[in-house]
Formats: C-alpha cells, structure tokens, sequence
C-alpha cells in the first residue's frame, strides 16, 4: 500500500498529456515569433528617411497608423494601408487617398498634438485627455 500511495501521488503531479492539436497551436503563438515594430526605421516609396518607428495605435476614426518620429523631431501619423513592407526597414507604398491620409500637424496645431507629458502618447490636435493614459491634455 504504501508503494500504491506513492505511484498514485506521482500521477498526480504530473500533468495530463496535452493533445497534438493544442500543442501545435501553443507553438504557433511563442512569443519569439512577435517582432516589434518600434525603433525600425521608416522608408518612403523613393528610398528616403521618413523616420523611426515609435508605435502602433488607432486613430479617432479607428483606423490603424503608425506613429514615426521624423528625423526633426515631430511626428507624423501613417495609414497601416500605406506600409508596404516590413522585414529590416519599414517600407511605404506611394501615399493615395485610397490608401492613406498622412496627418501631420500644422504649426497652430502643434503645441496641441505633442505627446501627452505623463507617457508620451501622441494625440489628436482636438484632444482634451490622453487616448492612452487618460490624463489631461
């Protein structure tokens, strides 16, 4: 019996056998297959520094862009349809009104659209709160 006892703890320590389909799928989702995106740089159509990449995020209209840091310091917002490719660089597709709408803020709209102060979210040049953080434009 106390063999018995000892075999039976032993099983239940051991976790069940995971099924090969849930296997492959878990193995499909690791971690190392994600890249970021952040910190890539950004080419436009004619091979020309547009910037680095700083995030992902979704516009007011829900659209997905991509925040880039100009090489001046400002950044430009890109429509997720004008990115071309991603592999080492990021490269962008010539900019039409089906792809994209580029959203750079003007010089009256600029101290508005800076990134907010407490995690450096940019919002919109209308924003009164964060869309990221929630705090005070």
């Amino acid at each position: 019996p106390p063999a018995a006892a000892a075999q039976q703890q032993q099983q239940q320590q051991q976790p069940a056998p995971e099924p090969p389909a849930a296997a492959a799928q878990r193995q499909e989702e690791r971690p190392e297959d994600v890249r970021p995106i952040a910190g890539m740089s950004v080419f436009d159509e004619n091979g020309n520094v547009v910037g680095t990449a700083r995030e992902v995020g979704v516009a007011s209209d829900r659209g997905i862009v991509l925040i880039v840091q100009a090489p001046s310091g400002g950044d430009t917002t890109v429509r997720w349809g004008r990115i071309g490719k991603i592999g080492e660089v990021i490269l962008l597709r010539a900019c039409d009104d089906a792809c994209c709408s580029e959203q750079q803020p003007s010089a009256g709209a600029a101290a508005a659209s800076q990134g907010c102060s407490a995690c450096g979210f940019v919002n919109g040049p209308d924003a009164k709160f964060c869309e990221q953080c929630g705090g005070k434009v």
